[in-house]
């Protein structure tokens, strides 16, 4: 079931990557033209760290650092403190997906640090960040650790998103940590928090997760 899951996901990637290039080329295109007329100040860091991002989804990480390290740059010479942190995770984003994890943890726990000296709402996310790359090496104990860190701070916020986001990723951590109940618990709540705020392309996700992990459970049934 679940080679049958991830076949589908990949056709459905490889039909919408087409599509998505030239979207995010038109984006970066556009924050080009934005950064010629900005001045050195907070504005023009928060372009630098959208285009950052942007050049991540078109897989030019070389050039996303770039952009983050500039934009780094010019945050801690206007002492623009969001805007440092932002850049923190864009360069953690770039390493992670080039798989230095451990650059990225350090890029991650930077930002965090800033975002609990400003009180950002979005500290919980610098925390989920981290827990991915534990995912990623298969270090589940580790990332389910992190991940359950971040819920509090989520559920604190009250942001639903956020929550649901933070349900799904524990029901990933327990499904390959092999704790198939739990992670069908968790991927149930994060179903109902993305219907509760209508987000349907998360319940889209959340729903295809339940069912794989409902089917596995019904076959461990079976076989006992």
């Amino acid at each position: 079931m679940k080679k049958q899951v991830y076949i589908s996901v990949f056709i459905v990637l490889c039909v919408a990557n087409p599509l998505i290039a030239i979207t995010q080329t038109k984006k970066i295109d556009s924050l080009q033209k934005v950064l010629r007329t900005r001045k050195e100040d907070t504005n023009k860091v928060n372009t630098l760290n959208k285009l950052s991002f942007e050049y991540q989804a078109i897989n030019d990480y070389k050039t996303a650092l770039q952009i983050a390290n500039e934009s780094l740059l010019l945050a801690i010479k206007i002492n623009y403190k969001a805007g440092q942190a932002n850049a923190y995770m864009s360069l953690g984003a770039s390493h992670e997906e080039q798989f230095d994890f451990n650059q990225s943890r350090k890029d991650y726990y930077s930002a965090i640090k800033i975002k609990e000296e400003i009180g950002d709402v979005n500290l919980g996310k610098g925390y989920t960040a981290v827990a991915y790359t534990y995912h990623l090496e298969d270090n589940f104990s580790e990332a389910l650790k992190i991940s359950l860190y971040a819920l509090k701070i989520y559920e604190k916020s009250g942001d639903k998103l956020s929550i649901g986001n933070g349900y799904f990723q524990i029901g990933a951590s327990y499904h390959d940590f092999g704790n198939i109940k739990e992670s069908e618990k968790y991927f149930s709540l994060a179903l109902k928090t993305f219907e509760e705020i209508g987000n349907k392309e998360n319940v889209a996700l959340a729903l295809v997760y339940k069912s794989m992990v409902d089917i596995e459970l019904v076959m461990i049934h079976c076989s006992l």
